[in-house]
């Protein structure tokens, strides 16, 4: 294989992570049809680009989330940074970028405690040299977080990867696929199986205000923002649509109705999960 030399950091492409995955997989699928090696298609497709190179030549075994060395690292930074990639595509990805990130670390699960906060967990107004109030954390048992995999693998024609641009069709096709089906998964009222239970699964939805028009929407939203207040909730909501519903609230809506609004085909016509970051 020969020394590698050290990469010049002026010289690596300032690309994603998840770039560099893809480029390895069509250098290897055109390898493949060429009777080439991949690090050397790797160098015809992408000159002046040593990260590719890099990948390709680094350990054999396969790059796992549990793995130890240049393989969990490699593969927990791709995967987080292709779910960022499609946020503008998957109203779960984005989400996803708005709220809480947690490391696995090698556990096969973690516990994220709940918290109750109210005025009194910030303490109390204390007269100057007076002794300062102890207030103790009131955490909640909250949920257990599993690891999740969603994979597929797809062909190609000989003439598809011959083609000069199987690494920008193929990265498309699959982050375009995978964000529809992490929508399905993270909208649905399904619990834990292979895929992560819904976030919509065993809450109790509320009733939608009668007689339609302008003012319905707006008793709806009012009892929506009321709900997350009542959870404790409320400072910074974000509202997931149907494209449907998003289209109706943007041409009715004041200009000064400021909460963000993501949309997905997944989530049913009617149906507003609220979510807080």
């Amino acid at each position: 294989m020969g020394n590698l030399r050290p990469l010049e950091e002026s010289s690596i492409k300032r690309a994603r992570p998840s770039v560099y995955l893809f480029r390895a997989a069509a250098a290897h699928l055109r390898a493949h049809v060429t009777r080439s090696t991949p690090e050397a298609i790797a160098r015809q497709m992408y000159r002046g680009d040593p990260v590719t190179e890099v990948v390709l030549r680094a350990a054999t075994s396969p790059a796992t989330t549990t793995g130890s060395g240049w393989a969990d690292a490699l593969a927990a930074l791709t995967i987080e940074d292709l779910v960022m990639q499609i946020a503008s595509v998957s109203a779960g990805a984005a989400l996803m970028g708005r709220g809480l990130k947690l490391n696995f670390n090698h556990f096969a699960s973690i516990r994220v405690p709940g918290r109750l906060v109210d005025a009194t967990d910030a303490g109390a107004w204390t007269p100057e040299a007076s002794p300062v109030l102890v207030r103790p954390q009131r955490i909640t048992s909250g949920p257990t977080l599993l690891p999740h995999k969603l994979i597929c693998i797809t062909s190609y024609s000989a003439e598809m990867i011959r083609q000069s641009n199987i690494e920008a069709v193929s990265r498309a096709l699959l982050t375009e696929s995978m964000a529809l089906a992490l929508d399905v998964a993270i909208f649905s009222t399904s619990p834990s199986g292979n895929a992560p239970a819904g976030i919509l699964y065993n809450v109790t939805p509320l009733g939608a205000a009668t007689g339609g028009g302008v003012g319905a929407m707006v008793t709806d939203l009012g009892n929506l923002m009321k709900a997350l207040v009542a959870a404790h909730g409320g400072a910074d909501p974000v509202l997931v649509m149907n494209p449907q519903q998003v289209t109706t609230l943007n041409l009715t809506a004041s200009p000064r109705f400021d909460i963000p609004i993501l949309q997905s085909t997944s989530v049913a016509p009617g149906t507003v999960p609220p979510q807080e970051n």
